[in-house]
């Protein structure tokens, strides 16, 4: 689509009306940068993991987002546009297993642009 203002209408089901507008702009923010883990880190600690990153000046916030592949279980965190780090709650991680990492930057118009990777912990000893 196009940048600029769309507005918007409809209905519910029950009849009611429904309008609004919003504005749609191509320019996204820059991307963070990976700092701990590094993508496709191998033997990453499962408990006091805390995730760093570096984050382009004057962003809004920050989104984070912990996949653990072929499970329902992930963590959302919107951060301030200041933050650098994030501690992964104890008893999130768990042994030997893959995880995906994507961490976006949140311009003050609502543009977002995400980085991903994928990260191993390391095996129980």
């Amino acid at each position: 689509f196009p940048a600029g203002a769309y507005r918007f209408s409809g209905k519910t089901t029950n009849g009611a009306s429904l309008s609004g507008e919003a504005r749609l702009s191509h320019a996204f923010p820059k991307p963070a940068a990976f700092e701990y883990p590094r993508p496709d880190q191998k033997d990453v600690p499962a408990t006091a993991l805390t995730l760093r990153w570096s984050m382009p000046d004057g962003m809004e916030s920050c989104a984070i987002v912990i996949e653990q592949p072929d499970s329902p279980y992930e963590i959302r965190a919107l951060l301030p546009g200041s933050a650098k780090s994030f501690t992964v709650p104890e008893g999130f991680l768990r042994a030997g297993t893959a995880y995906k990492l994507a961490i976006g930057t949140v311009a003050k118009d609502g543009n977002r642009t995400f980085i991903e990777a994928d990260f191993r912990t390391a095996r129980a000893r």
